[in-house]
């Protein structure tokens, strides 16, 4: 009976050692999709051209709209906002 209980014992601690094992063998993998790969790569091409730049809203002169321009002069933003 002892023998019994002892390689029932024995065969649950080998299946939850195997089962954590490859558990940590998945965690520690780092899946990267194409997506992610190709924001890494623009991030790191160094952009330094900036397209947007941000100009006062004639309607609403408190507030400024971010529009594509070649104007150096103006501040820089990230994306086209408009006024409303």
């Amino acid at each position: 009976m002892k023998t019994r209980k002892l390689i029932k014992g024995m065969m649950a601690v080998a299946i939850v050692v195997v089962a954590g094992l490859a558990i940590y063998a998945n965690q520690s993998k780092e899946h990267k999709s194409d997506v992610m790969l190709a924001n890494i790569e623009a991030l790191a091409s160094g952009e330094s051209f900036i397209y947007y730049r941000l100009f006062p809203c004639a309607k609403y002169p408190y507030n400024n709209e971010c529009r594509f321009s070649n104007d150096t002069t103006r501040p820089g933003c990230y994306g086209p906002t408009y006024c409303n």
